[in-house]
């Protein structure tokens, strides 16, 4: 809201909506911007620690050989080493 003089007169100018609705866009972007952010560094973290306890605890090791049939495929195997 501004408000101004001219004259003898009080001019009184009061946001548009599409002014008001693009700073509350602008505001609500800001806000869930930082909120993803923050989740992301959240998730992140949450998976180092799991995987340090995963391999810190009972001296055991994710090192190994994952393999699965493929569907469909008589003989065939999927998967992946570490």
């Amino acid at each position: 809201m501004f408000i101004y003089f001219k004259g003898n007169t009080l001019f009184l100018l009061m946001p548009t909506f599409r002014e008001t609705s693009r700073n509350t866009y602008n505001i609500l972007k800001n806000s869930i911007k930082m909120t993803t952010s923050r989740l992301a560094i959240f998730l992140s973290g949450t998976a180092l620690l799991l995987a340090f306890n995963l391999t810190s605890c009972n001296d055991s090791d994710i090192e190994g050989r994952w393999i699965q049939p493929v569907p469909g495929m008589e003989g065939m195997t999927q998967g992946f080493c570490i």
